[in-house]
């Protein structure tokens, strides 16, 4: 019950946090608070983008006529990449096609976020376009780290190597927690 009050707060990091809690809980029950969110967030892409990952995370597929719908009415990168992941979770191949596109696009934001999903599957191309976009974009800290994570745990040598080199470096303990993980 509290979670499904946050779900409504106008705080957008209370309703991210709930949704985040909700997809946590793997309780297929929480669909029908989640999927309105999912619909009604198309302003607001990163509480899309979390309403599809809640949906992914409670693996019920009766969640993909919702997917499906908000999939066609979003115009957000990554509410899409989002959404195309959650599909592909729940073994719908539209979601897997979609990300394929993703990748082969012109919008840079999309190719990476793309990227970013399929090499979590291990897709050989996914993992040269991750690669590459991170040598030409010089992302911030944050992100590099997270993409050298994906790509170390796709079996990127290089990946490895890079991690390994800046947890030696890190020159504080708390900068090193996060490379380490």
């Amino acid at each position: 019950e509290v979670l499904a009050a946050q779900l409504r707060a106008r705080e957008r990091e209370v309703r991210l946090g709930a949704l985040q809690a909700l997809g946590r809980t793997q309780d297929v029950g929480a669909r029908t608070l989640i999927e309105p969110l999912l619909q009604a967030a198309g302003n607001e892409p990163a509480v899309q983008s979390q309403a599809a990952e809640a949906l992914g995370q409670l693996g019920d597929r009766q969640a993909l006529p919702a997917l499906a719908a908000a999939l066609e009415g979003s115009r957000s990168a990554s509410a899409r990449a989002a959404i195309a992941d959650a599909m592909d979770q729940l073994d719908d191949e539209r979601g897997q096609r979609v990300l394929l596109e993703m990748l082969d696009g012109q919008d840079e934001e999309a190719r990476f976020r793309a990227a970013y999903l399929l090499c979590r599957k291990g897709n050989r191309k996914a993992v040269a376009v991750l690669s590459g976009l991170i040598e030409r974009a010089h992302p911030p800290e944050d992100i590099l780290l997270d993409a050298l994570a994906r790509l170390a745990q796709a079996g990127e040598d290089a990946a490895r190597q890079k991690l390994a080199q800046r947890l030696a470096t890190a020159d504080s303990r708390p900068r090193q927690l996060p490379i380490a993980f």
